[in-house]
């Protein structure tokens, strides 16, 4: 998800907060001083034409530690008894796009 903010707390956890998925907060576990691996910066930048390749990998230097779940963003919503229980739910649709899925919760 996309990240609107992100916090490095001085007891080494990075926490992102994401605009339209869920909150995660990882603890920081190397500092990425490797130096086998490749360095890219603006301020050296390749000669016009042409361009430096990386390949993606998973997370080295991150370790998840916990996620917050957000409704973000809810496109629909309503209270109401469905099951006969005699105490409403709530009941949300959430997300955008392909990511779009139900949730209910039993309010009390």
């Amino acid at each position: 998800p996309v990240a609107v903010s992100m916090t490095v707390l001085k007891t080494g956890f990075l926490f992102v907060g994401a605009e339209f998925g869920n909150h995660t907060l990882y603890q920081i576990a190397h500092l990425g001083d490797n130096d086998d691996e490749l360095e890219f910066s603006s301020l050296n930048l390749p000669p016009a034409g042409e361009s430096f390749l990386y390949s993606p990998r998973t997370l080295k230097n991150l370790v998840l530690v916990d996620e917050l779940e957000s409704l973000a963003p809810i496109t629909s919503c309503m209270i109401i008894d469905l099951v006969g229980e005699d105490t409403p739910q709530f009941y949300a649709l959430c997300g955008r796009g392909p990511d779009l899925h139900g949730k209910f919760f039993v309010m009390v």
